[in-house]
């Protein structure tokens, strides 16, 4: 493509350390985009591997990974496509693009983007969740299919139990990630260093200005958010201390052994002692 910028903008993770990375290719006029997968980035007796899953000219925005290590990608035009190991399914879900996705299996995955819908995938078919919320949808989390958060722009924050209820903030930020730590204990965090933490209609404002939060991790029992190019965080109810200043992180998922991170060029992993990562350029 000659001159050309590269953006990582999204990752996941299976249990043996294996990153699943969006990259995004871009020279000003066009773009392609990728979908890697990287080997244990750590292992050192032997080449990192990395193949090529998939190559398509539409912006990809996000990933999943299912616990039975299905795929999940979404799209600028609105369409997720579905990786089982072999080949790529790829079906509609909105008219609009696509921002996020996340799942509690895969018959229960949720997808949203700039139509402020919440859609729904039961294992078949993709069907609208949620009437039009008023904005920008950037983050779904939940910890059933009855207690369930979609957070967007402009403070945008709704909560599902059954029925859509709104939830006011007092803020208009972005909110741009969300964690859902127990049924009765969620965070969200957004631009300006917004973080409050609650459940329901009852939230405490535990911001911290001066920085920007993109999106909230659980590892271990710690609690992480991306920092952009500040980079990791960790919060420890009070306050935040960076981790890892070296790396862009715009999106974080985890599982029981590591903490994953993407941005920038860079997608890296943390296994509680070290960083290792794979670098697009």
């Amino acid at each position: 493509m000659g001159d050309y910028s590269v953006s990582c903008d999204g990752v996941a993770i299976d249990d043996d350390g294996v990153m699943y990375s969006i990259a995004v290719y871009s020279d000003g006029e066009g773009f392609n985009s990728y979908v890697y997968k990287a080997s244990d980035v750590a292992d050192r007796q032997t080449p990192n591997v990395q193949t090529e899953l998939l190559d398509v000219q539409v912006w990809l925005t996000s990933i999943w990974r299912s616990q039975t290590g299905l795929l999940y990608v979404t799209d600028a035009d609105g369409s997720v496509r579905i990786y089982d190991g072999v080949g790529w399914t790829p079906s509609p879900a909105s008219p609009q693009a696509l921002t996020c996705i996340w799942g509690l299996s895969d018959s229960d995955v949720y997808a949203a983007g700039d139509e402020g819908v919440v859609y729904r995938w039961n294992g078949a078919a993709w069907s609208s969740f949620s009437p039009p919320l008023g904005d920008v949808i950037f983050c779904v989390r939940g910890v059933s299919s009855r207690n369930l958060y979609a957070c967007g722009a402009n403070g945008l924050l709704w909560h599902f139990d059954g029925i859509w209820t709104q939830i006011q903030l007092p803020t208009n930020q972005r909110l741009l990630g969300l964690l859902t730590l127990a049924a009765n204990d969620a965070l969200v965090c957004g631009a300006g260093g917004v973080l409050f933490r609650g459940a329901d209609a009852n939230w405490n404002d535990v911001s911290q200005p001066g920085h920007d939060f993109h999106s909230l991790a659980d590892y271990r029992r710690e609690i992480y958010l991306a920092g952009g190019g500040e980079g990791v965080f960790h919060f420890d109810g009070a306050a935040v201390a960076n981790i890892k200043s070296t790396i862009t992180s715009y999106r974080l998922v985890s599982n029981a052994n590591y903490l994953a991170s993407a941005g920038d060029v860079i997608a890296a992993r943390f296994d509680g002692q070290g960083w290792f990562g794979a670098r697009y350029s």
